[in-house]
């Protein structure tokens, strides 16, 4: 079952995207917006790493480990998709007031 391991790569991989990302923005409502997307990435790689830890691992510590990422990792994506859709309205709010500014 590679699935899970492919999805946790391409998860850190976009968390690693979104906050390089995060870095070079200077409109702070886009820029916690893409913080909040960085967040679910995070917690995406989390549940499907902890996913992979019990689905491969057989022993106690293992599936303790893999239930507490999976737990955690929801709660983040959880989080950062509740900030996602907070920051949404405002990021395009800020992109709208800039562009108005500009012109």
């Amino acid at each position: 079952m590679p699935i899970f391991a492919v999805l946790s790569v391409l998860c850190i991989t976009a968390y690693v995207f979104f906050r390089i990302k995060y870095f070079r923005i200077k409109l702070p409502y886009y820029r916690q917006w893409t913080s909040s997307k960085a967040t679910i990435a995070l917690g995406l790689f989390m549940f499907f790493f902890g996913l992979d830890q019990l689905i491969i691992w057989r022993d106690k510590v293992a599936i303790i480990v893999g239930i507490v990422f999976a737990v955690v990792g929801l709660v983040y994506a959880y989080q950062g998709y509740r900030a996602f859709k907070y920051y949404q309205v405002k990021a395009i709010e800020e992109a709208e007031e800039q562009y108005k500014n500009k012109g």
